[in-house]
């Protein structure tokens, strides 16, 4: 509850006694494990790490899979990589257009689904339920 109250509003938080710094601090530190971790696992999985490993394209490509999953939640990242490595496979043929296949696919969940495709259940979920209202 308190990393929500900081994100709706830090000052309003920081009214109500929340130590903004130290939960900024942890979150930090959360983010830099799991960055790290991740950054082992890869330097393990290709035997070695130079500067041309992440470019500008790896570092935007980063930042889409991200968006398009959902910045909000944990599995949204996870859901934006599962589906943003599974299109560039179905497109094969067209390799060298993969950058605008991306960039289209970014743009429809950026105007479709604000919140990312980890929000997508809960909007079919209530589309259903609004469906049945309408019948009863």
């Amino acid at each position: 509850m308190t990393f929500k109250s900081i994100e709706q509003d830090e000052y309003l938080a920081a009214s109500i006694g929340t130590n903004i710094a130290y939960f900024k601090a942890i979150i930090f530190c959360i983010g830099c494990f799991f960055a790290g971790l991740a950054g082992g696992f890869y330097a393990h999985y290709n035997a070695v790490i130079t500067p041309d490993t992440f470019g500008l394209f790896a570092s935007i490509y980063i930042i889409v899979h991200v968006i398009v999953g959902g910045q909000k939640r944990f599995a949204g990242a996870i859901i934006g990589a599962i589906v943003l490595t599974i299109i560039p496979e179905i497109f094969r043929i067209i390799k060298e257009y993969q950058p605008l296949v991306f960039v289209a696919v970014l743009f429809l969940v950026i105007f479709l689904l604000p919140g990312g495709l980890v929000q997508l259940p809960e909007i079919i979920r209530l589309k259903i339920r609004n469906i049945s209202k309408r019948r009863a």
